[in-house]
């Protein structure tokens, strides 16, 4: 574990439960001069459907670029994965040598979280590096 960390990965998907965690993100790597990223995960449709042509894939990650860039404003580059949000994130944490994971949580109960899942937790329990969760206040 390296700290303070030299390479901070913030996992966004435009939702409002992901700015807490740009701005903690961009505001630790102020303090220890840090590159910043942020990543948005696109999910797949399914294992055994995929309708997305060349074209329209990158017709589709250019736009989802497009409004991580407005969103975010200075201080980040933006990257989009395809897959599974958590491997996707733990993924570029391997890949590209990350030190720190931040990402924001919807707080999840009952039904929607057994259904849909806990992204945080999943990336939490099997991440290399450190992962800071920021709730949504």
């Amino acid at each position: 574990m390296r700290f303070p960390p030299r390479r901070i990965l913030a996992a966004v998907d435009l939702t409002p439960a992901s700015a807490p965690a740009w701005r903690a993100a961009k505001e630790l790597a102020e303090r220890f001069g840090a590159v910043l990223d942020a990543v948005y995960c696109q999910p797949p449709l399914g294992p055994e459907v995929d309708v997305y042509s060349p074209a329209a894939s990158a017709a589709a990650r250019a736009a989802v670029l497009a409004r991580l860039r407005r969103r975010l404003g200075e201080g980040g580059r933006a990257h989009v994965a395809r897959g599974e949000p958590a491997a996707a994130i733990k993924r570029l944490v391997r890949e590209r040598g990350y030190d720190l994971v931040v990402m924001g949580t919807h707080r999840r109960k009952g039904l929607s979280r057994v259904l849909q899942g806990s992204v945080a937790g999943a990336v939490a329990r099997d991440c290399r590096c450190p992962v800071l969760v920021v709730p949504r206040y």
